[in-house]
């Protein structure tokens, strides 16, 4: 009989210690409503009743979840505020073309038809190159060998990038967009632009035959033409530009043409007097002070003066201001 007591009682510390240490295996009484006051969700309802904003509602949500009861009442009340301030749907975008609000046209007949007022109040911006969750990445226009790159080029500026190709090779879209124009334009030749949801244009030039039209949706990788030698062109080749209202940037800037694939998802657009200059986020830039010159800008930072006419669109002669800024990295 005395070994059953000193069991039972063995029994009953087992399980008073158990529920108070919330041990393994100790037994756990169903809550009960009085863990959360009364008067505490009384003050809760009143507060989302007047209005919380979207921090303060998240630090109710997270003080809420610590407790192993929640008034149902005070759920529904949750739910109904939450829907009501963000419950909304997500806004469509109801612009006719892509990047309209940076534009405010859209021309079907001219590559280049934008004035110089449509950027007079950039500065610097950052965009997003692509949108994996949306599915818009980049494919490159044409896997070839590059022949001619941005810059000078026999006395004259070479907006884009040349690759070689045989006529009838596809050319397909570098990114999602809508095609602006397609149709012969000068020395482009035949000629197509695709407007894309950043903002940027790219251009695809002396091309043999359209596969789309203007107004098309177009994906990346998807065929838009074949590759030819119409306008004013030596030989089978794609002539490729990217630019930002207008005004030309460096494609490289933006894409490696011998991995063929971006530099990064993102690219930094500065404006300066005569257009944009684009790199990449945390590119290094030196500030010419009186006495500088190309070969010595270059030692000091282990570069090239080729790289760094190449970066900025300069030539070896061009003279150097003090206070302006030289790209002096990738």
């Amino acid at each position: 009989m005395q070994v059953v007591r000193y069991g039972i009682l063995a029994i009953l510390c087992v399980f008073f210690l158990g529920t108070i240490l919330g041990g393994e295996g100790s037994v756990k009484s169903n809550p009960s409503k009085k863990i959360v006051p009364e008067n505490y969700v009384d003050t809760l309802r009143s507060k989302i009743e007047v209005g919380l904003d979207k921090n303060s509602l998240i630090l109710l949500i997270d003080s809420l979840l610590s407790n192993e009861y929640i008034d149902p009442d005070l759920v529904v009340l949750l739910n109904k505020k939450i829907n009501e301030e963000y419950g909304a749907d997500w806004p469509v975008d109801t612009n006719p073309y892509p990047a309209h609000n940076l534009y405010k046209s859209w021309n079907t007949l001219l590559p280049h038809p934008y004035k110089n007022d449509i950027c007079k109040s950039d500065s610097e911006v950052t965009y997003c190159l692509t949108d994996h969750y949306m599915g818009c990445g980049y494919v490159h226009p044409f896997e070839g060998v590059v022949t001619s790159r941005f810059g000078w080029r026999d006395g004259k500026h070479h907006n884009g990038i040349d690759i070689d190709l045989i006529r009838g090779d596809t050319v397909v879209s570098a990114f999602r967009g809508v095609v602006r124009l397609a149709k012969w334009t000068g020395g482009y030749g035949r000629t197509i632009v695709i407007r894309h949801h950043n903002g940027l244009e790219t251009i695809y030039a002396h091309l043999y035959k359209f596969l789309v039209k203007p107004g098309d949706f177009v994906d990346p990788g998807q065929p838009i033409a074949r590759g030819g030698n119409s306008g004013a062109s030596r030989g089978s080749h794609l002539h490729f530009e990217t630019r930002f209202k207008g005004k030309a940037i460096n494609p490289e800037a933006l894409i490696d043409f011998k991995k063929f694939q971006l530099q990064s998802d993102s690219i930094v657009l500065r404006k300066t007097r005569s257009g944009f200059v684009a790199f990449q986020p945390g590119t290094l830039f030196h500030k010419i002070k009186g006495g500088d010159y190309l070969y010595k800008i270059a030692n000091q930072y282990g570069v090239s003066v080729n790289d760094i006419c190449k970066w900025n669109g300069i030539k070896r002669n061009t003279i150097l201001i003090a206070g302006k800024e030289l790209k002096v990295s990738r």
